[in-house]
């Protein structure tokens, strides 16, 4: 009775899986699963978060998961069809669920550099590795079932669809908040083009295959899955390795997509690259983004050390004339001719 009376009032609960304590934990969580009546129990049936840090234990995570949690933070290396099943039972589990956080380490893009670059320039919401052999489609409806969900972060890898086209779309009305982490940008924009963001606004995209003629693709999926008024920041973070003598522009080909998101407040592209933009660009992006407070191209100064490779670069007078026409403007980064 008394451990009832305490678990009971248990609001925020974390776990973090210890290898020397392995026995003493099996035994404690054999006794607590012979305690409740069922797995759809809950040992704490008033908390509103948990973080679960765990892989041989990583299935007992269902013990702790009730309709008063929400956010949900998840670290695994742990095989990907117990995560994706857990996924699955969310809706019926955590039907209340704000924030979901999923980091897994079996993929090679969730390693210790690339995580300390993340760091560096952005806070990281959250990381879900399952992308070997499972269809993004299988597990995306579960997560789109949960109504209040707010803030989600996925990576989507080189997976294989086992469907070419999906007969309906996935709608999720309540996210705001996206990041997406992924080495097929071309993959990815599938994916998106495949659901629907009522009032999505801030979109982050962390890409490890190198940005290059993939982001047109990815903006236009962005055009036809978010409405034109919700989208309010969208940044492009690209952790590739290799470096490329090539020049990305930064034009109204390659920004189509982004062009028609007139309430857009923060644009953000940081690529191994370098980034051109000349001064008619600037001016249609003036036009197409009036309430724009921030512009940072390349901010992390990646930029050709070939002047020859460069394309049109703005100038002074351009520069002048873009914020005259942005008069919320705040910040701006960019590469001057």
């Amino acid at each position: 009775m008394r451990f009832d009376y305490y678990a009971k009032r248990i609001r925020v609960f974390e776990y973090d899986e210890a290898l020397c304590w392995v026995d003493v934990a099996s035994n404690v969580y054999d006794a607590i699963s012979a305690r409740l009546t069922s797995l759809s129990s809950s040992l704490f049936p008033a908390a509103v978060s948990l973080r679960w840090e765990a892989d041989i234990f990583f299935p007992y995570i269902s013990l702790f998961l009730s309709p008063s949690i929400r956010t949900l933070t998840i670290s695994t290396v742990q095989a990907e069809e117990r995560l994706v099943d857990m996924l699955a039972s969310l809706p019926a589990k955590c039907r209340y669920l704000r924030k979901l956080e999923v980091y897994s380490g079996t993929s090679s893009i969730m390693s210790p550099p690339s995580l300390s670059c993340w760091s560096e320039f952005q806070d990281v919401r959250g990381f879900a590795d399952l992308h070997h052999s499972s269809d993004p489609m299988d597990w995306l409806p579960p997560l789109a079932a949960l109504p209040d969900l707010r803030d989600l972060s996925l990576s989507i890898s080189n997976s294989t669809m086992h469907s070419t086209s999906l007969k309906t779309t996935i709608p999720f009305p309540s996210l705001s908040r996206l990041a997406l982490f992924t080495d097929n940008i071309s993959q990815c924009a599938r994916i998106l083009s495949s659901c629907q963001f009522d009032a999505l606004q801030d979109l982050t995209l962390n890409a490890y295959d190198g940005v290059t003629d993939t982001i047109r693709d990815f903006s236009l999926a962005m055009s036809q899955s978010i409405p034109s008024s919700s989208l309010r920041s969208f940044s492009v973070f690209d952790y590739s390795s290799r470096v490329a003598n090539e020049v990305v522009s930064v034009d109204l080909s390659s920004l189509t997509g982004l062009l028609q998101f007139s309430n857009m407040r923060r644009i953000r592209l940081d690529v191994r690259y370098t980034i051109h933009v000349a001064d008619a660009s600037l001016c249609a992006l003036s036009r197409a983004w009036p309430r724009l407070e921030s512009l940072e191209l390349n901010w992390v100064g990646h930029c050709g050390s070939d002047r020859r490779l460069l394309g049109p670069l703005p100038t002074l007078r351009g520069l002048v004339d873009f914020i005259a026409c942005c008069e919320p403007l705040r910040t701006l980064s960019t590469v001057v001719d």
